[in-house]
């Protein structure tokens, strides 16, 4: 699977041999009685890639069950067990609660730098094009509960916002991308072959990176709201200046008026005093 070719498109996959382990346990729990085996952990910093975990499917198990693994993996994110980086316990009351505990996967692989959780990537082979592609659909709908970003919208009081305007949070989420062998062995895992499964995707598929990158971000979300603030402010401005220029011609126009009505009656008057000094 070690290639040293890694330009997009290239058949080679990524990384060298040291970048992967195979058929690895992660432990649900303390007792190590349930766990999630990943078919391959692949972790390589240089491609871009701090973490990813790998099941290969064979289309031998009906989708809910390959849905259900989606789930065993959230359920391994979110295991939580006491910061090992802690000192040890004295005895002698030590706080305990979630702020002494870490992410359990993060205790196995430290120092990803990842913003959220690991992604998963599912390969799937053992079928036609056809039922693959079905078989990615059914798998995202039954595991919906595990990927799907929350809509969300920063209203305020006061604040007017479109009403199709939001943005996706993604905390607690597995970010799952899917692809099949046939495409991976014709383009390469860093060619476009991966979709990503989450709402407002496009039906194209996308270089890995790019798949893993969130879209409908909170950032962009509110760098929009930003623009439409600051549109809004010049929008009252140009109003406030229209009616500043209404309110200054109606003064000029008064004051002509009040001029133009001082200076007939002042006429009015030379006019009587000249009529009274000739009636004289």
């Amino acid at each position: 699977m070690g290639g040293r070719d890694r330009r997009p498109g290239s058949a080679a996959w990524i990384g060298g041999l040291e970048a992967w382990r195979t058929e690895v346990p992660h432990p649900l729990s303390s007792s190590g009685k349930r766990n999630v085996r990943s078919d391959a952990v692949f972790q390589d910093k240089a491609a871009g890639v701090p973490l990813l975990m790998v099941e290969v499917d064979r289309a031998t198990e009906s989708a809910h069950v390959l849905a259900d693994k989606v789930g065993t993996y959230a359920d391994l994110y979110a295991r939580r067990v006491r910061d090992p980086a802690l000192p040890a316990s004295t005895g002698r009351g030590t706080i305990r609660g979630e702020m002494n505990t870490v992410p359990f996967w993060a205790t196995l692989y430290p120092r990803t730098g990842l913003p959220g959780l690991p992604p998963l990537a599912i390969v799937l082979t053992g079928a036609g094009p056809t039922a693959l592609t079905n078989r990615m659909r059914a798998v995202a709908d039954l595991s919906r509960e595990f990927w799907a970003g929350q809509e969300r919208a920063d209203y305020r009081y006061r604040a007017t916002e479109p009403d199709d305007d939001f943005y996706l949070d993604f905390t607690a989420k597995v970010p799952l991308v899917m692809t099949t062998l046939d495409c991976l062995q014709q383009h390469g895992p860093m060619g476009p072959v991966w979709f990503r499964v989450a709402q407002h995707r496009g039906r194209e598929p996308e270089l890995l990176l790019q798949a893993l990158a969130d879209t409908h971000t909170a950032a962009e979300y509110r760098q929009r709201r930003k623009q439409r603030e600051r549109a809004a402010e010049a929008e009252q401005q140009r109003r406030e200046a229209a009616e500043q220029k209404r309110l200054d011609e109606e003064w000029a126009r008064s004051e002509w008026f009040e001029k133009r009505e001082k200076k007939m009656k002042k006429l009015a008057r030379l006019w009587d005093e000249a009529a009274t000094g000739d009636e004289r």
